[in-house]
């Protein structure tokens, strides 16, 4: 931390409780917008990406029935695995 930093931080420990938690919950919620912002980022140049592989065909895309068939298989054989278990 700055030096400035360090001043601030003091005299924010100098403040009642209460003013401390009310800036503890701005401080986090700016933390988490900025995550947040982020990770929206990351992901859309990630589906960018993938759209830019299928249009230059060096991927394929699966149909959604059969990730929909896939995904209800795989959720039934979870669903009587525990059954068996329980």
């Amino acid at each position: 931390m700055t030096a400035d930093t360090e001043q601030l931080l003091d005299e924010l420990l100098q403040l009642p409780q209460d003013e401390r938690a009310a800036i503890a919950t701005i401080l986090a919620d700016s933390i988490q917008h900025q995550a947040t912002s982020d990770i929206e980022a990351s992901w859309i140049a990630e589906a960018k990406g993938r759209l830019e592989s299928v249009r230059a065909g060096e991927s394929t895309t699966i149909p959604t029935e059969v990730v929909e068939d896939e995904l209800d298989a795989i959720v039934t054989r979870a669903s009587q695995a525990t059954r068996a278990t329980g």
